[in-house]
């Protein structure tokens, strides 16, 4: 179930469109057909002619929604989301098609370069919108290590990681004449489950301080450099800056079928881009 109104993805989703509307005229048709002719003059002030000439505009409601949909889906750009296992928070998520990259960190990206994420030699063409999902693991694991194990600083880790993680997508929009590029905020911390899978060094709220701090520094670098930051970390953390549980899957990551803030921002900024 998508958490979001109809309308809010109106522009966007020719996927929810379909499924508000396009699903509701097929089921009254099916219906209609399945009805017997009989029965269509017992139905209340409805005559013969009356509930043929309904099941008439029914069909022409489904196709004309058929048609409105092929021809919406033609203007709707591909996103390609490239990330850790934080990209399936976008599998719900209309045209959106997924290439995880397990277990990788920002900093791998930043360090690795071209060799990590080719998207020329993916296939991604000009036009596309390829959304970026890395960072969770490295406030969760590694940036609080690195700071107290080699008394290096919260923030020039912070600045080193960034600045290397844009330059990776820096290096791949360089083959594009048109590419929509956008950075995905890393989701908030929790302290949900212990899973061994998902280890945590440091205390939530020095991980939460650390996560914020770093969607703080990619907001910033992102406007400066012409990458589009999408920016959800409020949406689905309380008051504290803890992931709600509520909203999660149980463990580290957004719950996609919550997936609401995600579309709507979305959506605005693919919509600001046409």
């Amino acid at each position: 179930m998508t958490h979001i109104p109809f309308q809010s993805q109106a522009l966007f989703s020719t996927r929810g469109l379909s499924e508000k509307v396009g699903k509701t005229r097929l089921n009254l048709l099916q219906y209609f057909i399945s009805l017997p002719k009989s029965k269509y003059s017992e139905m209340k002030d409805l005559s013969m002619i009356d509930a043929n000439r309904f099941l008439i505009l029914v069909y022409l409601m489904v196709f004309t929604s058929i048609a409105f949909n092929i021809q919406a889906e033609k203007h709707c750009p591909a996103i390609f989301v490239v990330g850790d296992s934080h990209a399936n928070e976008f599998s719900q998520t209309p045209h959106c098609k997924i290439h995880h990259i397990s277990s990788c960190t920002m900093h791998r990206v930043g360090r690795d370069g071209l060799s990590i994420i080719n998207l020329p030699a993916w296939g991604i063409e000009e036009g596309q919108v390829v959304i970026f999902v890395f960072g969770e693991i490295d406030a969760r694991c590694h940036i609080g290590k690195q700071r107290d194990v080699f008394n290096r600083t919260t923030e020039e880790i912070i600045e080193t990681l960034v600045q290397n993680y844009l330059n990776t997508i820096h290096l791949n929009r360089q083959a594009y004449k048109e590419l929509t590029c956008v950075v995905y905020s890393v989701t908030p911390p929790t302290d949900i489950v212990f899973n061994p899978h998902y280890p945590a060094y440091g205390s939530l709220f020095d991980r939460v301080a650390i996560t914020k701090r770093l969607n703080h520094r990619l907001a910033e670098m992102c406007k400066e450099t012409g990458v589009h930051f999408l920016d959800v970390y409020n949406d689905y953390a309380d008051a504290m800056g803890v992931l709600r549980v509520e909203l999660s899957d149980g463990n580290v990551h957004i719950n996609p079928e919550f997936n609401g803030p995600i579309i709507a921002k979305l959506s605005q900024l693919i919509s600001k881009e046409q």
